[in-house]
């Protein structure tokens, strides 16, 4: 709900990186990289999580823009 309502959006996706390491490393890193497509392995892959942390990333840098309800929090790069 955060991220909707851009409010401290650097630190919720910054939390987001590290629940989605959480996530990768403690269920779905055994099962290798790629998704379950044909039901042929035990479960999901982790591709989908190195998506999540590289929007994750680049909403750490960027923040949450011109309009973003956290204007006061914006540090320039």
């Amino acid at each position: 709900m955060a991220l909707l309502v851009s409010f401290a959006k650097r630190i919720v996706a910054f939390c987001y990186i590290l629940l989605a390491l959480g996530i990768t490393f403690t269920s779905h890193f055994e099962n290798g990289f790629f998704m379950n497509w044909f039901d042929n392995q035990a479960g999901e892959g982790y591709e989908y999580f190195i998506f999540w942390i590289g929007i994750a990333i680049a909403l750490t840098i960027t923040g949450g823009g011109k309009y973003s309800s956290d204007m006061s929090m914006k540090v320039n790069l």
